[in-house]
């Protein structure tokens, strides 16, 4: 036996209760709905009904099933049954397609609790995911840690193969220093080389066992019934025909929380034709319990879960104290938005760019322009449930004429750094998001996009040029203490950057670098234009924002050739 559990939802003027009773004896729900049915002459037919079209949001969906059923004249009911007992029972819409004279007038749902179950199927299918889960985490254990592994190695050969630079640069390396450090770098680079072999393999394990986890999921659901935790609801729609319908489409659709997507980007840079090739994909994530099969799919980038009430603005009182804290914040954000440690995606106002009017949308046709933007896919999709987020190609543009520079900050990591300046001309934002990033024909690694509206302008930073290499050298400090009368302590230190370029191109490089910033009155810290004792001044030519620490220089790198910059900070404390 189930039990049934009746809701009811008004669409336009039409609304259904359940008011019937017997005499003495209260009718129940069900009871009062099958007698009205009697009375009224109402045909009941269920019908087979599929997911016909899913609109995505960023953290919800709406699902539209469809299916044919045949129509009396007269007033109908077409009960879409074994629908997954979690979605918002206050979003249930019906209509009808391609009919003249029938009108849906009402809708309700019903819940369906199962009594019976088969226990020991469920108990074995689901020790079977237990098992496969298990194997699963340990093989992904031991990816992240060849993953590690594979790091600290490189790291080791990194290191190995700068100090033989840099030593070799100052001229007090040995020969036999120098060999034993490159036959150990060559041996980390060997190791680091297997770890990577090693965790190729371990990730196409890891992909086959995820789909058997994925299909253990399916088992155990299937088992469970057609709705969750046992449970499923129908939707009854009231159609009224003036006539005999054949073969009547009828829709119902509702929303679900158990969808959403992410943008995903491929970024290809081509130097020769100074062009940028820009692919705007989606991870489509869904957890609904069924698989969307030949689906229409939409993807919007508008987000229902934000009020749709303007924000109240409240006064603000600022202290001197509020004021410092805000004014180290602003540091510490341009800091780690500088740091070549992080090097992701930003909007910048630099350089010139060439407008370029928008292509033809290969995969999608887009609605709206701005913020709130939908990306109607073209095609039918099939987009599983579960685990995996297959990816769906939304767009592609070519950016021609791109600006192409360099920039590098050796106090934070080595090399030389490729980045790409193009403006969003796309009729629709650029969402925050993971980009794989490839130059010429190889790919150079991930980053990151920031929101970035339409018209803004974008800077991608495209991994590190060959041939050009760059390396920090701490020099020799000094430290000079006053008299007994003039008892300030006067610290010099300073960096060399050191830059060589063995290719045959000439290079401008942006070169960034920070000093402290003091915010206590007895501490003062200034760069150092002329040489103190024997720590050189700083190379002159440089951009210094004292209100961040930020200081750069624009070296230009000839082809075959190595330069050098100084950075020399003088610190003066007053006891």
């Amino acid at each position: 036996m189930k039990n049934l559990i009746f809701g009811f939802i008004a669409i336009g003027t039409g609304t259904l209760f359940a008011n019937a009773q017997a005499e003495n004896v209260p009718a129940t729900p069900a009871e009062n709905h099958a007698r009205e049915q009697a009375e009224q002459n109402i045909f009941r037919t269920e019908i087979k009904h599929v997911p016909a079209a899913v609109s995505v949001f960023m953290d919800r969906g709406i699902i539209t099933r469809t299916g044919t059923a045949s129509l009396k004249k007269g007033k109908n009911e077409i009960v879409f049954s074994g629908i997954r007992d979690n979605i918002d029972l206050r979003s249930i819409r019906a209509g009808t397609l391609e009919i003249t004279g029938a009108e849906v007038v009402g809708i309700v749902w019903e819940r369906h609790v199962s009594a019976v179950v088969d226990s020991e199927k469920i108990a074995t299918l689901d020790e079977k995911r237990r098992a496969i889960s298990e194997k699963l985490t340990a093989l992904r254990d031991e990816a992240q840690a060849l993953s590690a592994q594979q790091k600290l190695l490189e790291s080791y050969k990194t290191n190995l193969r700068n100090a033989i630079e840099v030593k070799s640069g100052l001229g007090n390396a040995s020969v036999a220093d120098a060999e034993k450090w490159r036959a150990d770098a060559e041996l980390f680079s060997k190791a680091a080389d297997a770890c990577r072999t090693r965790r190729e393999n371990l990730l196409r394990e890891i992909s086959r066992v995820n789909e058997e986890f994925q299909k253990a999921l399916r088992e155990l659901s299937n088992a469970y019934g057609s709705g969750n935790a046992h449970k499923s609801l129908s939707l009854v729609i009231s159609v009224v025909a003036n006539q005999d319908v054949p073969a009547a489409k009828i829709s119902a659709s509702y929303m679900t929380r158990n969808a959403s997507w992410t943008p995903q980007y491929d970024v290809r840079v081509n130097e020769a034709e100074k062009n940028l090739e820009f692919f705007y994909n989606a991870a489509v994530h869904q957890n609904t319990g069924e698989d969307w099969k030949n689906i229409q799919l939409t993807l919007s980038t508008a987000q229902p879960q934000v009020s749709a009430q303007a924000p109240s603005v409240q006064a603000i009182q600022l202290t001197g104290t509020q004021l410092a804290t805000d004014a180290q914040r602003v540091i510490r954000e341009r800091k780690s938005t500088d740091s070549a440690d992080r090097m992701v995606s930003q909007i910048t106002t630099e350089g010139k760019f060439h407008v370029v009017p928008a292509e033809d949308f290969a995969f999608s046709s887009v609605r709206g322009t701005g913020a709130s933007v939908a990306f109607a896919i073209n095609g039918l999709q099939n987009i599983p449930f579960g685990n995996r987020a297959p990816q769906v190609a939304v767009a592609k543009q070519v950016f021609k004429n791109i600006s192409l520079d360099c920039e590098a900050a050796p106090g934070e990591r080595n090399g030389v750094y490729y980045r790409a300046k193009f403006a969003n001309t796309m009729p629709y934002p650029i969402l925050a998001g993971t980009v794989n990033i490839a130059r010429n024909s190889g790919f150079i690694g991930k980053s990151a996009f920031k929101f970035t509206p339409v018209g803004a302008e974008v800077s991608l930073f495209a991994g590190t040029l060959d041939g050009i290499s760059s390396a920090e050298i701490q020099l020799p400090g000094y430290t000079r203490t006053g008299s007994v009368f003039l008892s300030d302590i006067s610290e010099a230190n300073a960096v060399a950057y050191k830059f060589q370029n063995i290719t045959g191109t000439p290079r401008k490089v942006r070169v960034r670098s920070q000093i402290p910033i003091s915010e206590i009155e007895d501490v003062q810290i200034e760069i150092l234009t002329k040489a103190f004792e024997h720590v050189p001044a700083t190379t002159p030519g440089y951009v210094f924002e004292k209100e961040t620490g930020m200081i750069y220089w624009d070296l230009e790198l000839p082809a075959n050739a190595e330069k050098q910059l100084i950075l020399s900070t003088k610190k003066v404390t007053k006891k």
